[in-house]
């Protein structure tokens, strides 16, 4: 089940009404006291979205020897009731290639409640190959995400990970 964007609006009026908007005098029996003027606006009480998650990967690197595998999870399907979500990320890369600033984004393919898509930045993978990149990257995702990075050295075959910090979810 998805939630699809929608609001709620009421309205509501604090009554008794007349169709009259100036006072009248006391002894008129044929209005109401007090008196109120109906002309209610319908307010918005409640907008309803999917969740939304940013993810910053704060330093991934393809260089030297180095590549960065990352992997996001959608964990909108969990034992708390929360309703599953299928969404796409855009992925922002900010950073250099080859000496040349670089600000690039790509999609992510479309991922269902309780699933992962990864890749590396040296091969790509479910997003498109950035080889000589180091930088930061930024995840716009549809659902609530949490996202990992694993900087895997070839030439020592040292490994390092984080978890990718959550900027805001929305």
């Amino acid at each position: 089940m998805e939630i699809f964007p929608s609001t709620i609006m009421i309205s509501g009026e604090l009554g008794p009404l007349t169709t009259s908007a100036m006072a009248m005098p006391e002894n008129d029996l044929g209005s109401p006291v007090p008196r109120f003027v109906g002309f209610a606006r319908p307010q918005l009480a409640l907008n309803l979205t999917n969740s939304r998650t940013r993810l910053l990967f704060p330093f991934v690197t393809a260089l030297h020897g180095a590549d960065t595998a990352i992997s996001i999870s959608n964990v909108s399907r969990d034992p708390f009731r929360t309703i599953n979500q299928t969404g796409l990320c855009s992925i922002h890369f900010y950073g250099w290639i080859d000496n040349v600033r670089v600000d690039l984004s790509y999609p992510s393919p479309s991922i269902v409640g309780g699933e992962h898509f990864a890749w590396t930045l040296s091969s790509g993978g479910a997003v498109t190959a950035t080889p000589g990149f180091q930088g930061y990257i930024i995840a716009q995702c549809d659902f609530p995400a949490r996202g990992f990075a694993t900087i895997l050295h070839s030439e020592n075959g040292t490994t390092g990970g984080y978890l990718a910090e959550v900027l805001n979810d929305e």
